[in-house]
């Protein structure tokens, strides 16, 4: 059986400059969460969030919205990895090779 692929999407949350600390650790406890960048000034936070399924990843934007203080999660990226081992073979190639 072929398992599923990997679904990465980039979302951006926002909270108030008061929070971002908070909310930014919150966020870090959450499974296949990575946060990636916050602006204090604009409560602004990067997360980027890996699943299996369209079903998880649905399942944990709604978990991301109801972290405390997060005001909106939107996702801004979407990305689904089909072939996981084209990665590794691809490694060291010349990119314009690499859709060849």
């Amino acid at each position: 059986m072929k398992p599923e692929p990997a679904r990465y999407s980039g979302i951006l949350v926002i909270t108030s400059p008061a929070h971002v600390d908070t909310c930014r650790r919150h966020l870090e406890e959450l499974a296949g969460v990575e946060v990636h960048h916050w602006h204090l000034e604009s409560g602004r936070i990067v997360i980027v969030h890996e699943t299996d399924s369209v079903t998880d990843q649905e399942e944990r934007l709604i978990e991301i919205r109801s972290v405390p203080h997060v005001i909106l999660a939107e996702p801004v990226y979407h990305y689904v990895d089909t072939d996981p081992s084209a990665d590794e073979s691809a490694a060291g190639r010349n990119p314009q090779e690499q859709g060849r």
